[in-house]
C-alpha cells in the first residue's frame, strides 16, 4: 500500500514520539519519507539515506514550511503522502497560562498544519499517486482536554479537526483523500 510512495511526517525528531513510529512503518512499508522537525539543523544539502531525509521545519513559520517542502520535493522527487503530526502538549491550567504559552500551542498545532498542508499543496496535486493527507487529532479535542493536555491544547487540536473538516480544506476529488486520526476513529 505505501510501496514506492514519497511521504512527508512532521514532528518525527523524538525516537520515542509518535511521528517517529510513523516514519518508521511507512519505510518498512517501502515508502520514502522526508522527516520534518525543528529539532533538525538546517542542511545546505539534503542526503536522502535508506528513504529518509531529515528536514529543518518549524511548521509555525510559514517560510520555513516552504523551503522544507521545496526540499522533500526536490529528494524525494515528489509527494504523495502528508501526515501533519507535529504539535506540542502542556498540561497547564487556564488560570495558570501565560498569554505567550497560549499562542506558542496555537502556532504550532492549528497554524502549523495549515502552513506545512498550504506548502505542500501544489506537490501534493501533482502526484499520481493518489494522494493523501493524514491530520492526527486528539480526543482532548472532543473534551476540552485531557490527561496530559489543557484547555489550549484542547483548542488547538478542536481547530484542527474543524480544519480537516472544513469544505475548503479538502483536496476535492475521488483521486484524494484526507484523515483524521486520533479522535477514537478516523473520518474521511
Amino acid at each position: 500500500m505505501l510501496a514506492g510512495k514519497r511521504a512527508v511526517v512532521t514532528g518525527g525528531a523524538n525516537p520515542r514520539g509518535i511521528g517517529a513510529a510513523i516514519v518508521e512503518l511507512f519505510l518498512a512499508q517501502g515508502a520514502s519519507v522526508a522527516v520534518l522537525d525543528s529539532a533538525y539543523p538546517a542542511a545546505t544539502q539534503p542526503v536522502l539515506l535508506d528513504g529518509r531525509v531529515k528536514l529543518h521545519c518549524d511548521v509555525a513559520d510559514i517560510a520555513s514550511c516552504d523551503q522544507a517542502i521545496e526540499a522533500a520535493v526536490s529528494a524525494l522527487g515528489g509527494i504523495d503522502v502528508l501526515v501533519n503530526n507535529a504539535g506540542i502538549v502542556a498540561a497547564t491550567r487556564i488560570w495558570d497560562m501565560r498569554d505567550d504559552e497560549f499562542r506558542r500551542m496555537i502556532e504550532v498545532n492549528l497554524t502549523g498544519t495549515y502552513n506545512i498542508t498550504q506548502a505542500a499543496l501544489p506537490a501534493l496535486m501533482q502526484s499520481e499517486r493518489r494522494p493523501a493527507i493524514v491530520n492526527l487529532g486528539s480526543t482532548a479535542a472532543l473534551r476540552g482536554g485531557g490527561l496530559l493536555g489543557g484547555s489550549h491544547y484542547a483548542a488547538s487540536k478542536g481547530g484542527r479537526h474543524q480544519l480537516h473538516q472544513s469544505p475548503g480544506a479538502r483536496i476535492g476529488t475521488t483521486r484524494h483523500s484526507c484523515k483524521l486520526c486520533g479522535a477514537r476513529h478516523h473520518r474521511n
